[in-house]
């Protein structure tokens, strides 16, 4: 998805959460999309100092800390999802330049803001575990330890090559 399309669109915080989701390979479903744009328009709401009241997102956007709610947010889904936290500062960038673009700066120019913010950031890993309060990122590790989690630096052999006998067909 192009930056301008994003912008174009009739709802460009929907498209950047699709964006978003499909970029770290998560399955991108209109009920997924609902709920992660709903939670990021509640954010907005309330740094723009509206009432959460009713809003099924309420309880959780209050118990963001922080001077932006919306950054909050953004970080909580990146956590979720297993972002790293460059991939966090990537949909920040993306989101900020949509903003601008949408307050005035011409598409262009925004789009080559973003391009100069997102050669900034410098690629981190994501952090395993690092969503989960302690006891349950201890337990996390130990079942994986005790499992057999995928090792990076040891790949499992093919099943495909150990059917047939030799290489990948």
């Amino acid at each position: 998805m192009r930056f301008n399309e994003i912008v174009k669109s009739g709802r460009p915080l929907e498209q950047l959460v699709r964006l978003a989701l499909s970029t770290k390979g998560v399955t991108v479903t209109d009920g997924t999309v609902d709920r992660y744009t709903g939670l990021l328009e509640a954010a907005i709401l309330a740094d723009d100092g509206d009432a959460l009241e009713g809003n099924i997102w309420q309880g959780f956007v209050n118990e963001i800390d922080g001077p932006s709610k919306y950054e909050g947010v953004i970080s909580a889904i990146g956590l979720t999802l297993g972002a790293s936290s460059s991939e966090v500062k990537q949909f920040m960038a993306v989101s900020n330049a949509t903003i601008d673009a949408l307050s005035g700066t011409p598409v262009d120019q925004a789009e080559q803001f973003l391009a100069d913010d997102l050669e900034a950031i410098q690629p981190t890993d994501a952090e395993p575990y690092r969503h989960l309060d302690e006891p349950s990122r201890v337990v996390a590790m130990e079942a994986d330890r005790v499992m057999g989690a995928p090792d990076p630096a040891r790949p499992e052999p093919s099943h495909i090559a150990l059917k047939h006998g030799g290489e990948d067909a």
